[in-house]
């Protein structure tokens, strides 16, 4: 267990999407199995 607030997950899952430069959970899978992380 993390012992992570809901709002500190939030954040960190803000910044990833800032990294990757995509808006949301949808284009963060599609560029990922674009780029052979996922296999599907």
């Amino acid at each position: 267990m993390l012992y992570l607030s809901e709002g500190t997950v939030k954040n960190y899952i803000s910044t990833i999407y800032s990294k990757l430069h995509v808006k949301g959970r949808r284009e963060a899978a599609r560029k990922a199995r674009d780029s052979g992380i996922l296999d599907h």
